[in-house]
Formats: C-alpha cells, sequence, structure tokens
C-alpha cells in the first residue's frame, strides 16, 4: 500500500515538473523577446548604437 502511494506521488510529481517545463518554454521566449528589445531600446537611448545599428537589430527581434 505505501509503495502504490509512492508511486503516485511520484507520478504525480513528474507530472506537475513537465507541464511547468512546457509552460516556461511556452512564454520564456517571448519574455526573453521583450526584454531584449528594452535593452535595445536603452542603448539606442544612451547613444551606445546607430539609428541603423537599432533598426538592423529590431528588425533582427521581430
Amino acid at each position: 500500500m505505501v509503495v502504490w502511494g509512492l508511486v503516485v506521488l511520484l507520478f504525480i510529481y513528474a507530472a506537475i515538473r513537465i507541464f511547468k517545463a512546457i509552460t516556461e518554454d511556452k512564454y520564456g521566449s517571448q519574455r526573453d523577446r521583450i526584454d531584449s528589445l528594452a535593452i535595445l531600446k536603452a542603448r539606442f537611448a544612451k547613444g551606445e548604437i546607430s539609428h541603423e545599428e537599432f533598426n538592423k537589430m529590431k528588425q533582427i527581434l521581430s
């Protein structure tokens, strides 16, 4: 009985981990893209990159 309980708990734990990994991957890339664009805008505002470089990098990120 205890063994079956552990098997069920292990199965539930594995299912939660898999679901969490899928969900994070799905939304993680969009969040990274938004963060990258914010960094790019900040670099342009500081004058670290030119307008042409900004547009080229922005197009690559889109």
